[in-house]
């Protein structure tokens, strides 16, 4: 069985061959959802299983958010095993893992977890992501150029990364062997990197081969090398390799049915320095009127809700006519803040990050509540998850990008069915990725 592309249809009797992409957060599951849908593929991002079947779920890629980055891997893997076994009782066996590309996460135990569950000869690691400046060298991740463990993502609240070299971040996990194959191998061309691959297979015995890559030229050479191996196996990615897995699909730019004079709502949950150029640029550009919320406050049972009203209510002014962004303070006497108070408190930083999370979905909901909105634009997983939940919608059915990186579509089920949605990773994106955003949901500019 080779599986040079992934195909999500068959022929025969009109059956479609599904596709599940198992994601760890949810911004992830859409901008690599989105990949598939832009090549003519129904692709559903959902929010969790619930007591549906998986049988029962419409879409021709589905798009599951295990939500478990920042849990232990004990417990990821234990999730990811559950929701594998799920898919394969349903009949899917076409599996893609979607990773983090700055290494946030669990990546060797939930590899385990579908490596455990499904016969799968090897799994194909490649977190390169150029379109987003995410590269892979000699085993090691890179952001702008710069090992990952040299960026801000080592001081990530819940995921922090601490080293680079995929190999050993997977390896302090994961019970199978690893082996790296290096970018000169790659640029030697396909006969010498399925043989680097076969290599490394049976000779080594490597069940999970890490491979390098810089270019799109380089993701396409690792797609069309694999088709020559023998027998099923997992790939393990980003967006990046995602958008060319689906080979013989063609690539459609879907003009969105965004058309409105209302304001938009924009949460901003992240502390990434790039989501805060992309904060000032916007304000800049259209003057749009910003409201910070102090997450020190979010912290204490005595003062959280008095910070969800005052943001509601201050935020509430504005959305009666213009937009309005609902953001974090990020200032450094406010980090040392919450710093003293985990501390006090003997929180982790797993648990700050979920109760700044939940209040800052709380906010969302209730402005969406009470305004009539062109749509929502959503920076951080946690945030994403929190709001959606929330809503109590079922998912997210993804139909393009702003920009690479940054997907929208729209909520489907529950009370606000339909609204319109953009979210972003938040180390992603343009300085102008928020001004295309409101330019889209309100239907004054076209997709990229």
């Amino acid at each position: 069985m080779k599986q040079n592309k992934i195909k999500t249809s068959v022929k025969g009797g009109g059956k479609l061959k599904k596709l599940a992409v198992i994601a760890d957060d949810l911004t992830g599951a859409n901008d690599t959802g989105v990949q598939f849908a832009t090549k003519s593929k129904r692709t559903v991002v959902f929010f969790s299983k619930g007591d549906e079947s998986l049988q029962h779920l419409t879409g021709d890629v589905l798009v599951f958010n295990s939500d478990s980055r920042a849990v232990s891997p004990t417990k990821a893997h234990q999730i990811v095993k559950a929701l594998a076994h799920e898919v394969k009782q349903a009949g899917i066996s076409t599996v893609f893992k979607k990773i983090d590309s700055t290494l946030r996460g669990n990546i060797g135990a939930e590899i385990d977890a579908i490596l455990d569950v499904f016969a799968f000869e090897v799994a194909l690691v490649v977190p390169a992501f150029p379109k987003g400046k995410r590269t892979t060298k000699m085993g090691r991740q890179y952001v702008n150029n710069v090992p990952v463990e040299e960026t801000e993502l080592a001081q990530d609240p819940s995921s922090p990364v601490l080293n680079s070299d995929i190999k050993e971040a997977i390896n302090e996990q994961s019970l199978r062997k690893v082996d790296v194959i290096t970018l000169r191998d790659v640029r030697q061309g396909n006969l010498r990197l399925i043989s680097k691959m076969k290599t490394s297979m049976q000779q080594k015995h490597a069940r999970i081969l890490v491979i390098d890559a810089e270019t799109e030229e380089d993701l396409a050479t690792i797609v069309k090398a694999s088709e020559d191996l023998d027998g099923p196996f997992l790939w393990v990615g980003t967006a990046g390799i995602a958008g060319h897995l689906e080979g013989d699909g063609e690539l459609v730019q879907r003009q969105p049915s965004f058309k409105s004079d209302a304001p938009c709502l924009l949460v901003a949950g992240s502390v990434k320095t790039i989501t805060h150029q992309q904060i000032h640029k916007l304000k800049q550009h259209i003057g749009i009127q910003e409201v910070i919320i102090s997450p020190e406050k979010l912290l204490h049972n005595e003062s959280k809700e008095k910070e969800i009203q005052r943001v509601i209510q201050e935020s509430s002014r504005f959305l009666a006519c213009e937009s309005v962004i609902v953001s974090t303070n990020i200032e450094v006497k406010v980090m040392q803040e919450i710093d003293k108070a985990k501390e006090k408190m003997k929180l982790t930083n797993i648990e700050v990050g979920a109760r700044i999370a939940e209040a800052m979905g709380e906010v969302a909901k209730s402005l969406i509540e009470k305004f009539s909105l062109s749509g929502v634009i959503l920076t951080g997983g946690d945030i994403a998850t929190s709001t959606c939940t929330k809503l109590e919608g079922t998912g997210i059915e993804v139909s393009g990008e702003v920009e690479s990186g940054m997907p929208y579509g729209r909520l489907l089920g529950g009370k606000y069915d339909g609204l319109p949605l953009v979210t972003k990773s938040g180390g992603f994106g343009s300085e102008e990725a928020f001004i295309k955003a409101i330019q889209l949901l309100k239907g004054t500019v076209e997709t990229a």
